[in-house]
């Protein structure tokens, strides 16, 4: 497998289709966007929405605010956008946006191959971020229910895994499909908030996120490390702001491209380095690939 990490590339791994493409996408891309809307987020980031069907479980609204769903006990983790400084990007020029993707390891963004499809999905987060302040997350790297087999965010389970871009996306977008609470496969604009949130709230050093994620995540050169993956919470140096596994354990698809095909994997698995696959590195992947190693989160949008 090869990895960008700033302008360098290492192998690592057989079998994962990797190609940093210089042409962009072909669709619309939020290049196009204006961004205006996603240069302010509403003051409700302190008032989390709880929607039907769940109930507040933990944490404060700065530090991750966990709800969890009745009809299965999955859990979500609110994550504050209002609170953060202006520093992201939608269309990977200007970075003034409190939603957006963050460069932690270059000045330029990845030369413009990485971005966001330009959806009516996307423009809709816009519009939620700007009027709730914020959104939730899987507390969890979603699991498989056992019984149904549907998709669950549940700490004690083992990440579902072993699965390709187009079902990691299906499967997150199935979680929840109400007329005023829908669920989706993250984006790279979400992934790279949350880690800003990390950073921003000091739970998390800008060192961990984006140097050397081996202290609080299962990687092979965590100390300790059992060098398999492990169930989500099994490792409670791995919780950050109620959220658990995200450095570690296995990497995560995200709905970021790059070029017109390949998507983009986020983080490192235990079975690399904590340092050359912290928790802000990009992969890119061919979207048919599949491996033990490579799972997913969701988020959670209330209208």
């Amino acid at each position: 497998m090869k990895r960008y990490e700033g302008r360098s590339v290492v192998k690592e791994e057989k079998g994962v289709t990797f190609d940093a493409l210089e042409e962009t996408s072909k669709e619309s891309t939020i290049g196009n966007l204006n961004i205006d809307i996603a240069k302010v987020s509403s003051e409700n980031y302190a008032n989390p929405p709880i929607p039907r069907g769940y109930m507040y479980v933990e944490g404060e609204w700065y530090n991750g605010l966990v709800i969890e769903r009745l009809s299965d006990s999955s859990r979500f983790t609110w994550v504050p956008v209002g609170m953060l400084m202006a520093n992201g990007t939608l269309d990977g020029n200007s970075f003034n946006c409190k939603f957006g993707r963050r460069n932690f390891t270059r000045i330029e963004f990845s030369e413009n191959r990485f971005h966001e499809q330009l959806t009516p999905e996307l423009m809709l987060k816009i519009e939620i971020i700007n009027k709730r302040g914020g959104f939730y997350i899987s507390s969890c790297a979603i699991s498989k229910n056992k019984f149904t087999g549907n998709p669950q965010s549940i700490k004690g389970e083992y990440p579902w895994t072993n699965i390709d871009f187009n079902n990691a996306k299906n499967l997150a977008s199935i979680m929840e499909t109400g007329r005023n609470l829908r669920s989706t496969l993250i984006l790279g604009a979400e992934y790279d908030t949350v880690l800003e949130w990390f950073m921003q709230s000091e739970a998390r050093t800008r060192e961990e996120v984006t140097v050397n994620s081996s202290n609080w995540g299962n990687y092979w050169d965590t100390d300790k490390a059992p060098q398999k993956v492990v169930k989500t919470g099994s490792i409670e140096d791995g919780c950050t702001n109620n959220i658990y596994g995200f450095a570690g354990n296995v990497d995560k698809w995200t709905d970021e491209q790059c070029g017109i095909l390949n998507r983009v994997i986020r983080g490192g698995n235990y079975f690399v380095s904590g340092r050359n696959y912290h928790t802000s590195i990009r992969t890119i992947a061919n979207p048919y690939y599949k491996s033990d190693k490579t799972g997913f989160y969701c988020t959670l949008w209330v209208m």
